[in-house]
């Protein structure tokens, strides 16, 4: 049975302390326990040089044939590993350790990923990959039913589509307003404490992380031209999709006083 784990280091020069693992290339941290396991290059099946400290890796458990400790074998690239239980495993994990993996892996395993996602996991994903500027191809062939994740995959798609931008805008336009016919609040709180800004500054700020994004920024991070500028012309699709966004904070703060 394979596993999941992260490279703590590789071919790191051992101290004197060390020498009784001189046998020993690298180390894995087993991910979620404690175990570290010691693995030899003649086990790597990557590119030795792709095994930076905090890339995800898979491997199998087996015993040094020399002292009979325990090590890892087999030891490969998440993103390259076609084991649907390990792809199936990940979807377990934290929202962070799940969207770091979402970033490492190859097309085919980010779809089977991307099946395995809650809703507020893809959208912190969806703003990481806005943040970092990960190239739309990546992402334009992630199937997705939900109206409102359909619209956030397309925001992004334009920053990469800038001819289409107005296309691909109204498009949005439309998925938004659609989400918004359709949505039941106490099913979507999580999701709108993620898009909604909690206070009235909502510009982007270099100082604000991606985690700490409403929707707003969102927008304007994958809008190369800036959105403040853009909003005062009620013509642009992204001003209209900003009032949709605005429709959706009504929606919040009627049913705070609801409950109130």
């Amino acid at each position: 049975m394979r596993q999941l784990g992260t490279i703590k280091w590789f071919m790191c020069e051992l101290s004197e302390k060390q020498k009784w693992q001189q046998d020993y290339d690298g180390v894995i941290n087993v991910k979620d326990s404690k175990l570290e396991l010691f693995f030899s290059r003649k086990h790597v099946l990557c590119n030795e040089s792709e095994l930076l400290p905090g890339t995800y890796v898979t491997f199998k458990v087996g015993a040094d044939s020399i002292n009979c400790n325990k090590e890892a074998l087999e030891v490969k690239l998440l993103k390259d590993e076609q084991d649907r239980n390990i792809l199936e495993y990940c979807s377990v994990l934290d929202y962070k350790s799940m969207i770091d993996i979402a970033f490492q892996v190859r097309d085919k395993n980010l779809k089977n990923l991307w099946k395995c996602m809650k809703k507020e996991c893809k959208i912190l994903f969806l703003y990481k990959a806005s943040r970092y500027d990960l190239k739309s191809n990546i992402i334009e062939n992630l199937s997705e039913n939900d109206k409102l994740i359909r619209s956030m995959l397309l925001i992004l798609w334009a920053k990469d589509n800038q001819p289409n931008k107005e296309i691909i805008f109204k498009k949005s336009l439309e998925l938004l307003n659609e989400y918004i016919a359709i949505l039941d609040y106490e099913k979507e709180k999580e999701v709108l404490e993620l898009i909604l800004p909690k206070e009235e500054k909502r510009a982007l700020s270099a100082s604000v992380q991606w985690y700490e994004w409403n929707l707003f920024q969102f927008i304007e991070a994958s809008n190369k031209n800036p959105l403040i500028d853009e909003l005062e012309d009620e013509s642009k699709y992204v001003s209209k999709l900003t009032l949709l966004v605005n429709e959706l904070i009504k929606i919040k703060e009627k049913n705070k006083e609801a409950v109130s």
